[in-house]
């Protein structure tokens, strides 16, 4: 079964995992979307999960979206994810 959330912050976040491996979901099957890729980066470094890249994505996909929007890339990531 897949979740989706949405959280204001990084101390909301940690939260919302913390709850979420309460409940037995694996670190490993939670993935991080954010805007700011370089934030995204750092906390999924920081809190142990995974975030969205070329092998979960596609390469062929993750190459495409170079030329595309923030915007468009992560609407393109949310199409792949359903």
């Amino acid at each position: 079964m897949t979740y989706y959330f949405s959280v204001k912050n990084g101390l909301a976040l940690k939260e919302k995992i913390d709850e979420l491996t309460a409940q037995g979901v694996s670190r490993e099957s939670i993935i991080l979307i954010s805007h700011q890729k370089e934030r995204a980066k750092e906390l999924a470094e920081a809190l142990n999960i995974s975030k969205m890249g070329p092998t979960e994505h596609g390469y062929i996909k993750s190459f495409r979206n170079i030329f595309l929007s923030r915007e468009e890339e992560i609407k393109n990531i949310f199409i792949h994810l359903i």
